[in-house]
C-alpha cells in the first residue's frame, strides 16, 4: 500500500510538472531503500532514480528546491544494519534544502527505531502519520451506531492484544470493517 500510494502521489506531481514546467513546479523522484548498495550517497540514488542524469544537473535542480523526493521502504534495506545507519546519516547530511519535499515510508517499527536519528539530523520539517490506537478504534466503533450487542462484541474483540496489533493497520481495519 505504501509504494502504491507513493507512485500515485508522484504521478500527480509529474502531471503537474508536465502541465506547467515553470520554476515553481516540482520534479518527482522515487528512491527505493531496497536498491541502496555500499558506498551510495543520497545524490547517487537521486541520479539513478532520474535515469542517470549527471550529478551536476541533479544538484542544480536540487539547489533550486524543485524536487519531491520519496524514499520508499525504510524496512526494505538489503545492506546490513550498520551500513543503514551510515547511509541515513550521510543522506541527512546531504538533505539541506528547505525548499525540496521529502516523503519517507516504512513500517512503524523501523520508523520508530530511527525517529530520533531523523529528527536530530534532518533540517527540514518532519511530519509523520499518527498511529492507530485502541482508543481511536473504540471511538470509531462506538460512532458506527451498530446497536448495543454488536458494539459490545466488537469492543470485546479490541481488548485482545493480537486484535489490536492486527487492526492498528488502517488497511487491515478497513478490510475487517467492510466484512
Amino acid at each position: 500500500g505504501k509504494t502504491t500510494m507513493l507512485k500515485a502521489m508522484l504521478m500527480r506531481v509529474a502531471e503537474a510538472y508536465l502541465d506547467s514546467p515553470d520554476e515553481d513546479s516540482r520534479i518527482p523522484v522515487l528512491i527505493r531503500f531496497s536498491e541502496v548498495t555500499h558506498g551510495d550517497t543520497f545524490f547517487d540514488m537521486v541520479c539513478r532514480a532520474m535515469g542517470g542524469i549527471p550529478e551536476t544537473i541533479v544538484r542544480k535542480v536540487y539547489d533550486e528546491g524543485r524536487l519531491t523526493v520519496t524514499l520508499d521502504g525504510l524496512n526494505e534495506f538489503t545492506v546490513e544494519q550498520g551500513y543503514v545507519q551510515t547511509f541515513l546519516r550521510g543522506m541527512f547530511a546531504d538533505i539541506n534544502s528547505d525548499s525540496n519535499r521529502y516523503i519517507i515510508t516504512g513500517r512503524v517499527h523501523e520508523f520508530e527505531s530511527i525517529k530520533r536519528l531523523v529528527k536530530e539530523n534532518i533540517k527540514t520539517p518532519v511530519y509523520e502519520l499518527q498511529g492507530v490506537t485502541a482508543s481511536m478504534l473504540e471511538d470509531y466503533i462506538r460512532n458506527l451506531k451498530l446497536g448495543a450487542k454488536d458494539t459490545a462484541d466488537l469492543l470485546s474483540l479490541l481488548r485482545r492484544p493480537d486484535m489490536i496489533r492486527l487492526l492498528s493497520s488502517p488497511l487491515n481495519f478497513s478490510t475487517v470493517m467492510t466484512v
